[in-house]
């Protein structure tokens, strides 16, 4: 029998999950945002603010979806900007509501973490429990899982972000539970000179047990200009495959797991049938699998010739599966991680 790893039915639709606007630290507002990412093919954007939740409904239209959310971090000295910030460890983590409409931050402070650009001139327009006593957060373990847990109690998607950038390593990464996914890539680090291509982090945490997915995406501040190599935005993305793009639908498809992420390669199809596992996609040098053991697979041609597709056999012993894809120009493309007791097998 043949299982959909991605829906067989639906759309797919182009999405950055984190990007930050004037309403934090970005330079660029959210209408010109909307613009420069629409003329690159993206129907979404999940705004993302440094610790302020602000929608941006007004942008929607037919082809066009913004998504509420922000960015929440741990500092390990300070609740502000420390002039050693280069040094400290810090843990970056994006939630996104499955709220369309008047969407309430959680876990609200009144005057701390407002230090990022605009921050506190726009915390003003954030709806929160005027009941709830300020929430104030540590950079330890607990502190970043009890955050955590609040926001996943209440439906949101949330993501693990650039841990390189961060200076966390699997000893600080290995703690936290409870996210939908991680950042596999973020363009925006990746675009500054960091190695912020996560695989290897992703297999840590999958390999302790962790079912969470992986996402591409920008962490766009756009303070370097358009022609530049340092211009962070449209190098990463999620391919969101969903049967409309609502705000309901788009986020249903998120929390299952219908998505790949990409710097390039498009992948069309990808399925498990009779213990293999194919993959259809757009030209590339390089298709491997990956598993949750010393066990990987690859397909490529020693001539120079391009795939666009590739079958692999599954092992009961693999535990997991996900599959990278990389095009003639070296960029990557990942699936998330499939259990194999979650596929029957």
């Amino acid at each position: 029998m043949r299982t959909y790893l991605l829906p067989e039915s639906g759309n797919f639709y182009k999405a950055n999950l984190h990007c930050h606007s004037t309403f934090s630290d970005g330079k660029l507002t959210p209408e010109e945002i909307k613009r420069i990412y629409m003329e690159q093919g993206y129907s979404i954007v999940a705004y993302t603010d440094h610790n302020i939740m602000i929608p941006h409904q007004e942008l929607r239209d037919e082809n066009f979806l913004p998504l509420n959310g922000f960015e929440g971090d741990f500092n390990e000295s300070a609740a502000t900007i420390d002039p050693n910030l280069g040094t400290i460890r810090c843990c970056h983590i994006c939630f996104i509501s499955p709220e369309e409409h008047n969407p309430r931050q959680l876990c609200w402070h009144r005057s701390e973490y407002l230090f990022h650009g605009n921050n506190k001139e726009n915390s003003k327009y954030v709806n929160f429990d005027e009941n709830e006593p300020d929430y104030v957060r540590y950079y330890t373990p607990e502190s970043i899982n009890d955050y955590i847990a609040h926001f996943r109690d209440a439906g949101f998607f949330i993501t693990y972000n650039h841990p390189t950038w961060s200076l966390e390593n699997y000893r600080e990464y290995s703690h936290y539970e409870g996210m939908d996914a991680m950042e596999i890539c973020n363009y925006g680090c990746y675009a500054g000179g960091f190695d912020e291509e996560n695989s290897h982090c992703y297999d840590d945490l999958l390999r302790q047990g962790k079912r969470i997915g992986c996402i591409g995406a920008d962490d766009n501040h756009n303070h370097s200009p358009r022609d530049s190599a340092r211009w962070d935005s449209c190098g990463a993305w999620t391919c969101i495959k969903a049967p409309e793009l609502t705000y309901d639908a788009v986020f249903a498809a998120l929390k299952r797991g219908d998505y790949y992420a990409s710097r390039g390669p498009v992948i069309d199809e990808l399925y498990f049938e009779e213990g293999k596992v194919i993959i259809k996609c757009s030209p590339a040098k390089r298709i491997a699998l990956h598993t949750g053991w010393r066990r990987a697979d690859i397909r490529m041609n020693r001539d120079g010739r391009l795939l666009t597709e590739a079958i692999f056999d599954v092992q009961p012993r693999d535990k997991y599966i996900r599959i990278s894809v990389t095009d003639g120009e070296g960029n990557p493309a990942h699936t998330k991680a499939y259990f194999l007791d979650q596929l029957g097998y």
